[in-house]
């Protein structure tokens, strides 16, 4: 299965995860001779629009009242066609959508109706206070990390301790209590993402959690859907996991070996990091089904793994019968977690060569660092278990501190872009012969494909339309 999900990674190109503008009309530093009659935007991949997604400001930095932007002609495009007659004078346009794998992206450019800028505006210091004044709230970044760190060790240590539950010689008490912590922590920390999901996406302050459009904001996204599904997958975890008596008897082990729990469990628990999954950056990717699929596998093989050294740690009882099950799974789903993790970093970063360029593949650099570390003490582990030597208990701590770490760096990089920010880079002159004034503007100033805006003032300072320009242009 590996073989083929590498087979097909090979043949497609890298991706473009979190939307970015590609092109707009007006377009940036366009000098129009009317009002135009629309905002229309163009962005690399499928986006939602988000609270007050496209807004127009004058050179005051006031917005004009406007209707809601909608989905264009397809799902990459947004309009904004409720727009009033524009005076002459400079206009910023300020965006904000949702991208497919959830993340909120913004930005904003000017554009200029007439035959000039007003000389006492600072254009950099316009866009800066439309981009200021649309910010989330302080914290609501480093807010969702914690919670989605959370998510990421309940879910972990839930699965782990789910598959522990068919062992006789666990401390099953503990088991229970371990199973059904988990859940809760895993409900609550989904249920809080889903709050502080509406502010970060509304850019609104802290009450806008308890704003009923905010939530509804955050349940037309999918990372939304997936979430809510989520809650009600972890009910029938619960209920599952109760119908295990706590007692260690021989009725326990039966109900437990019995096929209809294993399987329905199994069934559950995959659905589960499918909510995982489909909200991530792999759903954004070409060819997003084998990516969501790579990213089950990997998550399941981190639930075996590491939810069995907590599992070891807490409920193993010092039992060599726990820590030969956990050494077993562990011999597969280390480097099955190893493989995908590879995979993904490859198929999501564009490259293992990208990874220094952005604080997506910083964090994953850190994150495969400690993997790395954790394998070769499973390994030294290993070699202790087979001897009968003292020591174990002292290695699985380190691995789950450490693992504890890695689950950190996961919740910080699927908040990132795996690519790095095109900055534009306009280009504009002013080139003079006599009476005659000519602008030139070139935008967005970034590798591909640029327009070449040309503004001939002739004297007397009246637009008109030249039929016919011949430029060039050298680097």
């Amino acid at each position: 299965l590996l073989a083929v999900f590498g087979v097909v990674g090979l043949s497609f190109g890298s991706a473009s995860a979190h939307a970015s503008l590609e092109s707009s009309e007006p377009a940036p530093s366009a000098v129009l001779e009317a009002s135009p009659s629309a905002i229309r935007l163009e962005f690399t991949e499928a986006v939602t629009p988000a609270s007050d997604a496209v807004v127009v400001y004058d050179s005051d930095g006031d917005a004009i009242r406007s209707g809601d932007a909608r989905l264009g002609e397809s799902s990459t495009s947004i309009v904004l066609d409720d727009l009033p007659e524009l005076s002459d004078g400079l206009y910023a346009v300020a965006w904000r959508v949702v991208s497919s794998d959830g993340h909120l992206v913004q930005g904003a450019y000017t554009f200029t109706i007439g035959s000039s800028i007003p000389g006492d505006v600072d254009i950099g210091a316009l866009v800066g206070e439309v981009l200021s004044a649309r910010d989330v709230a302080a914290g609501v970044e480093n807010v969702l990390v914690l919670v989605r760190w959370l998510s990421y060790l309940a879910v972990v240590v839930a699965l782990g301790a789910l598959v522990f539950h068919t062992n006789a010689h666990v401390d099953r008490a503990r088991l229970g209590w371990l199973s059904l912590g988990s859940l809760i922590v895993l409900a609550g920390s989904s249920f809080a993402q889903f709050l502080v999901q509406g502010v970060y996406l509304t850019a609104g302050d802290w009450s806008a959690s308890f704003d009923p459009e905010a939530w509804s904001e955050t349940w037309s996204t999918r990372l939304g859907f997936g979430l809510v599904t989520r809650l009600v997958l972890v009910a029938i975890l619960v209920a599952l996991v109760l119908v295990v008596p706590s007692k260690d008897d021989h009725r326990a082990r039966e109900r437990v070996g019995k096929s209809w729990w294993q399987s329905s469990t199994a069934l559950v628990a995959t659905a589960v990091l499918l909510t995982f999954a489909s909200g991530g950056h792999a759903s954004a990717v070409p060819l997003a089904g084998v990516a969501v699929a790579v990213d089950v596998v990997h998550l399941g093989a981190i639930a075996l793994w590491i939810g069995g050294l907590t599992v070891v740690l807490l409920a193993g009882r010092n039992r060599p019968e726990v820590v030969g099950q956990l050494s077993r799974l562990a011999v597969v789903a280390a480097p099955v977690t190893v493989i995908t993790g590879l995979w993904q970093t490859w198929r999501i970063g564009g490259g293992l060569g990208e990874l220094t360029s952005t604080d997506w593949g910083r964090g994953m650099i850190v994150k495969i660092s400690l993997v790395i570390v954790i394998v070769a003490l499973g390994g030294v582990a290993r070699v202790v278990v087979r001897q009968g030597a003292p020591g174990v208990r002292r290695l699985v701590v380190v691995e789950v501190v450490l693992a504890l770490a890695v689950l950190g760096a996961s919740a910080y990089v699927v908040g990132e872009s795996p690519v790095v920010a095109r900055t534009p880079s306009v280009f504009s002159t002013t080139l003079t012969q006599g009476s005659t004034i000519v602008g030139v503007t070139v935008t967005p100033g970034l590798v591909g494909n640029n327009e070449i805006h040309v503004v001939v003032t002739p004297p007397g300072g009246v637009l008109e339309r030249i039929p016919s320009i011949e430029m060039r242009a050298s680097s």
